[in-house]
């Protein structure tokens, strides 16, 4: 029995030595476009033959986790090509990624309303269709092309109702002047500056792109890189976004089309305030009208006397009883904040008539 009891000792040693857990690797780095050198945000980097996997952020640089035994790590972003690059011990990966160039027969809208085939342009160009704009429905032409124009960075300025929204081709290029593109409308240069900041008392008032009707657009042409640049003049140096509106077509039938969006926007997440001591500091305050005659009622913080615990303090909403605040419930008010935001609520009906 002893025997056996250290046979069986020694056979579970030898296993635990033959299954060692298995151990990961810190691999960081950083994707950029071959063309331009400028980093990708969205890139998706995960290890072949796993599903572990991370997205680069603002400043294309990633950081992943792997097993030891990984090999390989594909790297892939839309509008370029999908490239896999061996691991080799390496715990710091940079990768250019090539933009891939995608064969179409239709023709596309350059400069000037000019019509040409896509592969007859010597600069970068990707084009978008209107019904592809109109699959998902946005109330901001910028919004709908998200996902769908390569190296494009677009963000919303506000979580406001109507706020305007940004969009960067190819990344920053100055810390001084707008990145964004030039937007040309049926040959018309159109102003999309953001509306908004000190001018406008921090009300964002959106942009000029807004009020184009998503529903009349037929399609969407991003003209890149410096040639584009070229063809409109320094306006265009962060590239042209250019947009056709629809017009009537003498070989369809009379039609009519009618659609309906409704947006509902609610705060995600608000800051998480105390509600334990409310405005003052050393555990005091009172408000009194004029400079100088309060206590603490100057300053802004937080730490003066605890909050729901009965007491009475003037306060600035107090009542005035011979020309003096007169002392109040000194309670906390913990949705204030949340109450001050209302359910934001857009509804867009759209009713288009089409006829030769």
């Amino acid at each position: 029995m002893r025997k056996l009891c250290a046979f069986l000792t020694v056979f579970l040693f030898i296993a635990s030595l033959s299954v060692p857990a298995q151990e990961t690797v810190r691999i960081t780095g950083t994707v950029t476009s071959a063309d331009g050198g400028w980093p990708l945000q969205g890139v998706t980097v995960v290890v072949v033959g796993s599903v572990t996997g991370t997205v680069t952020n603002m400043e294309g640089r990633y950081e992943i986790a792997v097993p030891a035994i990984a090999k390989k790590l594909r790297f892939s972003y839309i509008g370029y090509k999908t490239v896999e690059v061996d691991i080799s011990g390496r715990t710091v990966i940079d990768v250019e990624l090539q933009e891939e160039a995608i064969e179409v027969k239709e023709v596309t809208i350059t400069a000037l309303g000019i019509m040409r085939a896509e592969k007859a342009t010597g600069y970068a160009i990707q084009s978008v269709k209107g019904d592809d704009l109109a699959r998902t429905p946005e109330l901001n032409i910028v919004n709908s092309l998200q996902g769908k124009i390569s190296g494009a960075i677009i963000t919303n300025t506000s979580g406001a109702v109507g706020a305007s929204t940004r969009i960067v081709l190819r990344g920053v290029n100055s810390l001084s002047t707008d990145n964004q593109p030039l937007f040309v409308v049926d040959g018309v240069v159109l102003n999309n500056s953001n509306f908004g900041g000190i001018a406008t008392e921090g009300v964002n008032r959106g942009s000029g792109i807004a009020d184009i009707n998503p529903n009349d657009i037929e399609s969407v042409t991003v003209l890149k890189g410096p040639n584009a640049a070229a063809l409109y003049g320094s306006r265009a140096s962060n590239g042209v976004i250019i947009i056709k509106t629809r017009s009537a077509d003498a070989s369809k039938r009379f039609g009519v089309t009618f659609n309906s969006t409704t947006t509902i926007e609610t705060p995600l997440r608000l800051p998480d305030f105390q509600n334990d001591y409310g405005q003052g500091t050393n555990g005091q305050f009172a408000f009194a009208d004029g400079k100088g005659g309060g206590i603490n009622d100057h300053v802004d913080e937080s730490w003066g006397p605890k909050l729901d615990i009965g007491l009475m303090i003037p306060q600035w909403n107090s009542p005035i009883e011979g020309g003096v605040r007169q002392p109040t419930p000194w309670v906390s008010y913990p949705d204030n904040v949340k109450n001050f935001f209302e359910l934001g609520k857009t509804l867009s009906n759209n009713l288009a008539i089409e006829s030769a």
